[in-house]
């Protein structure tokens, strides 16, 4: 919603700045979400000055050009002029080298010294269109002698400059929905505060009709769903532009200036926040009906679009035909046009729901329906409307006739507010007399102040008032949330030294993901029965009002998730798909749930995108196993590795520590593939954060570099075809914990040489020792251990 500063400063007479009102209008819940600047002249005609022709003279190339010296203040210039009116002796408007300028239609043209027909020129002399002050193009403005040269055009012009609040309105805040809402909030902090202003309504004593023009005949067959109508007719008007001060102030707020009558009814929208229709009282047959159409029937609205009724619009009519869908959008049959003379004025109040219905089957959402769907002051129509009749007998003449009024009378709400509640509640007692200030400031009337407790009946325009809690919300936006005091026992550092250290493992772990090219997702975390049966035993927690079957269950696994993710890409013939997901997986037991945090990485058959200087693409497992590697070190010592083969997995990797997993990974079975109809081989893995928390490594070590070599021994083991290299790294390390540093494997053959149920592997290991150097003799002592333990453990022989 846009606010105009200097708007809201007719209502408050202060000088407060721009900057210091945004600051409070966001203290008390109306969020300013960014600020504007406003000029009536867009550019504010910088660089623009009154100039005085000193000399006029025929261009020696062309018929129709001047040749003028034009006195700036400070300096003289020869611009080239083709205006058929400019003369020597003129003072004229001139937009000096280096300026901009906007027309009418906001198209920007930069002024530069040039040459015209072999002349010099420096600058331009404007028209009125030229500098986007008026439409005339006839020929220069000639100003008025008296005006000293070298004056700035913006004080010859009187420009005003505007800044605009855009405010986040929350839906309960109707009442804010105009300038003087939004005046009136702030009037409440300024009294409270006590900071000068000076409250300014505009007067409608003006207001007078003529008792000889009689009011139009209004028929209401609705009454339930019209809280308020208000109806005038004025005679004899002339409809034209509306004055510069009226097309400024909409113009700031976006709105389009059209005519003086239909550019006062958006003015009164916006200042008073009363949604207003003007009818040409000519097209009305015999008067006004408020009712709805039995079957259906078709209506040509304001926009041009031709819109079905039916029985449940709610519709302005007179005795032969529909005038306007209450409360949304009028009809062409009865617009105001330059032929208009006579006009009915409608100021109403609509039932919120009806406007709400009819605009959603519209799909209209126009600047009155969405004030009547949120809830319009059903007091404001009669002050409204006399004050929209006072503007348009200034802007429009006419004859102001007799006002049909019809007004539903309704209680007021009192509210009951207990002190100890409100102490409660807030946690902090805050003085009688203070609350009762600032209740008395929102124009709550406390009519009744016991000991105890206050009896406060709240104005009808506070809709969203209803219960003790709203007027503790209204003392505190006015007493101000950071005034309240928070005990030292509820103050806690949340980011305490766990969490950084968990915080940042996920970080450096988004980071070595998006540096590999992974892309991080973010999926739902309620899933169907079918997508939770695939996976995971886990009992899957179901949802008491799920939205349908396919919402039903909060996920049991990340997987469905990923796999939904691939196919989408896959479909759209993505090769190279690398994700990675933090999430949430949930499961129901007996007695309670229990809710896991999972990081799911996921990559499929191509690690790289097809290129020409990457001629084979990686195993994609292995690539996998050290992108995962890359990760965990950083963070962790050390873990020991589990095969797998299960539901979920064809084969796998288990990482583990202490007897708990904190990694597995591996390629997807092709079963959950084939439910997703995916094609593509899939590595997929999941770390388990909650884990994986317990044994990251929460100090930074610093260790001397080893001063004494390290000794490599290599051995070339005949194995059988059962035995995978962790069993041989298990052996070895053994039989020698305390100098074995790194076993490697760096050679598989499988071959024609071999028996059919042997392999071979080329093994590394590597030994160090911090305090001396390892001897040779040492050294194979323990090698020839190794070779005896691999021997008699897993039936290996030295090829």
């Amino acid at each position: 919603m846009k606010i105009s500063y200097n708007w809201i400063n007719q209502f408050l007479k202060t000088n407060i700045p721009h900057l210091k009102i945004s600051e409070m209008l966001t203290s008390i819940g109306l969020e300013v979400e960014g600020i504007e600047k406003f000029s009536s002249v867009r550019g504010g005609l910088k660089d623009v000055v009154v100039g005085e022709v000193i000399s006029c003279e025929n261009h020696p190339n062309a018929d129709r050009l001047k040749v003028t010296q034009v006195n700036l203040g400070d300096e003289i210039a020869q611009i080239v002029c083709g205006a058929p009116n400019v003369a020597k002796n003129q003072k004229v408007a001139v937009a000096t080298v280096g300026s901009t300028l906007y027309d009418q239609k906001g198209n920007e043209f930069k002024i530069k010294k040039t040459v015209i027909r072999g002349e010099e020129s420096n600058g331009m002399i404007c028209a009125e269109d030229e500098l986007g002050i008026g439409d005339s193009h006839e020929g220069i403005m000639v100003l008025d002698e008296k005006i000293k040269s070298g004056t700035p055009c913006s004080k010859v012009f009187n420009i005003e400059e505007d800044y605009i609040f855009n405010i986040g309105l929350t839906p309960n805040r109707a009442d804010a929905m105009s300038h003087m809402g939004v005046a009136r909030d702030l009037k409440a902090l300024l009294s409270f505060n006590k900071i000068s202003f000076e409250w300014a309504c505009p007067e409608v004593t003006k207001f007078k009709f003529d008792k000889s023009n009689k009011s139009m005949p209004v028929d209401i067959q609705e009454p339930k769903l019209v809280d308020a109508y208000h109806g005038i007719t004025i005679t004899n008007v002339s409809i034209k532009k509306s004055p510069s001060w009226l097309q400024n102030r909409l113009k700031s707020i976006n709105i389009t200036p059209k005519n003086n009558i239909v550019d006062i009814t958006n003015y009164i929208l916006h200042e008073l926040g009363q949604p207003l229709h003007a009818f040409d009282a000519n097209r009305i047959n015999e008067g006004i009906i408020v009712k709805k159409f039995k079957g259906h029937k078709k209506f040509q609205t304001l926009d041009g679009i031709e819109r079905k009724l039916d029985e449940n619009d709610l519709m302005i009519c007179d005795h032969k035909k529909p005038l306007c869908i209450a409360g949304i959008i009028g009809g062409e049959q009865s617009a105001v046009g330059d032929k208009t003379k006579d006009i009915f004025l409608e100021s109403a109040c609509f039932n919120s729901i009806s406007v709400r219905k009819s605009a959603k089957k519209f799909g209209l959402n126009t600047d009155a329906s969405f004030r009547f769907e949120r809830g319009v002051d059903p007091e404001i129509g009669i002050y409204a409307i006399k004050r929209a009749a006072i503007l348009i007998q200034e802007l429009a003449g006419g004859t102001i006739g007799q006002i049909y009024s019809f007004q539903k009378e309704k209680k007021k709400k009192e509210i009951i507010l207990k002190f100890d509640y409100i102490d409660k509640l807030i946690g902090q007692k805050i003085e009688k007399n203070e609350i009762i200030k600032i209740l008395s400031s929102l124009d709550m009337i406390v009519s009744k102040n016991d000991k105890d407790s206050l009896k406060v009946i709240i104005p009808r325009y506070r809709i969203d008032v209803y219960r003790p809690a709203d007027l503790v919300e209204e003392i505190l936006r006015i007493y101000g949330y950071n005034n309240i005091k928070i005990p030292e026992k509820f103050i806690n550092n949340s980011y305490d030294y766990e969490s950084k250290i968990i915080y940042n493992f996920n970080e450096n772990v988004s980071q070595v993901l998006v540096n590999h090219g992974f892309n991080e997702t973010i999926n739902n975390s309620i899933s169907s029965p079918k997508n939770n049966a695939l996976t995971d035993k886990l009992k899957p927690v179901k949802i008491i009002n799920p939205m349908g079957i396919e919402l039903s269950q909060l996920r049991n696994s990340l997987i469905p998730s990923c796999l939904e993710v691939v196919k989408y890409n896959s479909n759209r013939q993505s090769k190279n798909i690398k994700i990675f997901e933090f999430g949430k997986i949930y499961e129901s037991n007996k007695t309670n749930f229990k809710e896991s945090k999972l990081l799911s990485i996921a990559l499929t058959d191509n690690v790289y995108e097809e290129n020409w200087n990457i001629k084979e693409q990686p195993d994609i497992f292995f690539y996998y196993k050290g992108v995962v590697e890359i990760i965990l070190s950083s963070k962790i010592k050390k873990w020991e590795e589990k095969f797998i083969k299960n539901k979920t997995f064809q084969e796998g990797l288990e990482y583990i520590i202490n007897d708990e997993k904190i990694f597995e990974f591996g390629y997807l079975n092709k079963s959950l593939l084939d439910s997703y109809s995916i094609k593509q081989n899939i590595v997929y893995g999941q770390l388990y954060l909650d884990i994986v928390s317990k044994y990251l490594i929460h100090e930074i070590y610093h260790e001397n570099i080893p001063k004494f070599p390290i000794v490599k021994r290599d051995f070339s083991l005949l194995l059988n075809q059962n035995v995978v290299f962790k069993d041989i790294e298990s052996l070895a390390r053994s039989t020698e914990k305390n100098i074995l540093k790194e076993v490697k494997l760096f050679d598989v053959y499988i071959g024609k040489k071999l028996p059919d149920d042997k392999k071979s592997y080329g093994v590394s290991f590597y030994f160090q020792d911090k305090n001396k150097t390892l001897t040779d003799h040492y050294v194979d002592k323990i090698m020839e251990k190794i070779r005896i333990k691999l021997s008699n453990e897993i039936g290996a022989e030295i090829r």
